[in-house]
């Protein structure tokens, strides 16, 4: 049986593995920022139905993953490294806009 002190050593060391990520991240920014040094800013609309779909995601997976929360921020930035790194979901993403465009 797993204490409430290790429990909380474990998610303390989660948080802090979640940071390091973080910091990396910011790293990358400034040297591939050519001449910035911070991130840049996008929006996204959604529909309010999607919003509301992606919030209870967002809160689903981090009570699932033992977390406080997830931000919608995190899910998309996450999303974004995904899509420039793998080629599969790069050509998923390109048909899915694709049938979009021609069902307009």
């Amino acid at each position: 049986m797993i204490s409430r002190s290790d429990r909380l050593k474990s998610r303390l060391e989660q948080l802090n593995r979640g940071r390091e990520k973080t910091y990396k991240s910011q790293e990358r920014w400034v040297r591939d920022a050519a001449g910035r040094s911070e991130p840049v800013r996008r929006t996204v609309m959604l529909p309010p139905s999607e919003n509301l779909a992606l919030s209870e995601w967002c809160q689903t997976t981090a009570n699932e993953l033992g977390l406080t929360r997830i931000t919608r921020q995190d899910v998309l930035h996450m999303l974004v490294a995904r899509l420039l790194s793998d080629p599969t979901l790069t050509g998923q993403l390109r048909a899915d806009l694709d049938a979009h465009q021609a069902g307009r």
